[in-house]
């Protein structure tokens, strides 16, 4: 998942802030990305310059 991971940093600053703008804790955060929601990863998506589907694109690539 680091590349998951860098890809939110480049986008929000880092997961932290990514957090922030979601309105979610880290351990929410954490949840969601394990579940690799359709609604998690678009609300990511939602709030930086990447699409919807690029951000599951990333997601895909970083689960392996």
């Amino acid at each position: 998942m680091n590349e998951f991971y860098d890809m939110i940093r480049s986008q929000y600053g880092g997961i932290a802030e990514c957090c922030e703008a979601l309105g979610i804790t880290r351990d929410q955060f954490d949840r969601q990305l394990r579940s690799g929601s359709k609604m998690f990863l678009n609300a990511v998506a939602d709030g930086c310059r990447l699409s919807r589907q690029e951000v599951a694109w990333e997601y895909n690539f970083a689960k392996g």
